[in-house]
């Protein structure tokens, strides 16, 4: 059987590093796609045909795909998935949509806005909401060419199925952390090898990056956006991403070494 590694692209969880450890690795075997739209999906028999109709190819990456992996007889395809700090991800996103407003779907409430303003008018939008509360659950929730299912919380953001998010990583053997990226992913060699595919895992800076502070602590880091939002703002960015930061958490505890 065909193994092949497809890379679950989640925005601004440390992918774009990881397709270039890919494409390091593979060259012109490492196929990277999208659909025409920013808001196109790709769902698990499409992923197939796309798999089966590019044979030379070892790896595939894409933002638009979604776990469960496709079921196939002839393919066996290995997720990799990176889960990042909730609060760190969301602050991130503000800065890439401050700089690059065209390519974000929140860039419109970027411009001008403070932090704090911007997390406001986020909370106001449909757009917006869905990428500043349990965004991670949301995407990691999916079942089998179906989206993931939501509604709004107590909190006033969404809830997700969270136990959906954990069944579908319960099954990813490739599963890092964008706070620990060098760490997690200098253990894929090993893991690869056990399904017959080479890794090796190259030492490089971090590609894509908006935050000025990724030498700090986590900890220091969330002290940091603390103070730049104010108490009550972060308080609300916690209660609306519950969910999220028991995700990360179960990633942490999943991959203790």
């Amino acid at each position: 059987m065909r193994t092949v590694i497809c890379h679950y692209h989640i925005f601004k969880n440390s992918g774009t590093s990881f397709d270039e450890q890919l494409t390091a690795n593979y060259g012109d075997a490492h196929c990277i796609f999208d659909g025409p739209f920013r808001y196109s999906k790709i769902n698990q028999d499409e992923l197939i045909k796309i798999v089966s109709n590019h044979k030379d190819c070892i790896a595939f990456s894409s933002h638009q795909i979604n776990l469960p992996v496709p079921s196939s007889i002839d393919v066996r395809v290995e997720p990799v998935v990176f889960v990042r700090h909730p609060l760190l991800r969301i602050r991130s996103i503000y800065q890439f949509s401050k700089k690059s407003p065209a390519t974000s779907f929140v860039g419109e409430f970027s411009s001008g806005l403070d932090f704090g303003d911007w997390i406001n008018e986020c909370i106001k939008s449909k757009a917006g909401l869905t990428m500043i509360s349990n965004a991670q659950t949301r995407l990691l929730s999916n079942v089998y060419n179906r989206p993931s299912i939501q509604r709004r919380s107590a909190s006033g953001g969404l809830i997700c199925d969270f136990n959906q998010a954990v069944r579908n990583l319960s099954q990813v053997n490739l599963l890092g952390r964008t706070e620990f990226f060098e760490l997690d992913v200098s253990k894929f060699t090993k893991i690869m090898a056990e399904f017959g595919v080479e890794f090796e895992f190259h030492r490089k800076s971090a590609s894509n990056v908006t935050s000025g502070d990724l030498e700090l602590p986590v900890e220091a880091r969330l002290e940091r956006m603390q103070r730049e939002v104010g108490e009550p703002v972060y308080a609300l960015l916690k209660a609306m991403n519950q969910q999220d930061l028991n995700l990360y958490d179960f990633v942490t505890e999943t991959l203790q070494y």
